[in-house]
């Protein structure tokens, strides 16, 4: 499964910006590019339950624990192969990562 996250709104919060920058270790244009399109801006996608997954896991819950302090309404998309992205809930991820912790190292 893969999942992609956006802004749900047009933003230009420089403290989120920031912190996106900083976390995911991406440009600062390409953030502040994404955020400003809104939900067709997806500034960040992964496959979770994968070698990674530990790292991706702690990413995402910081994104998503991020967007909640700001106030930013986030949106988050599931891929399965061969499908099209569909909305996903956020509680819906928050579970999925909470039902694979321990799991993987």
């Amino acid at each position: 499964m893969k999942i992609a996250l956006a802004s749900l709104l047009p933003t230009t919060d420089l403290p989120l910006v920031a912190f996106l920058h900083r976390r995911l270790a991406l440009p600062l244009a390409h953030v502040r590019g994404q955020l400003a399109l809104g939900s067709s801006g997806t500034f960040y996608t992964c496959a979770l339950y994968g070698n990674d997954h530990v790292q991706r896991d702690s990413e995402i819950r910081d994104v998503v624990r991020m967007f909640a302090e700001r106030n930013a309404p986030l949106q988050v998309w599931e891929m399965e192969a061969g499908q099209s992205p569909q909305p996903l809930e956020e509680a819906h991820l928050m579970n999925a990562l909470d039902a694979a912790a321990g799991s993987y190292q």
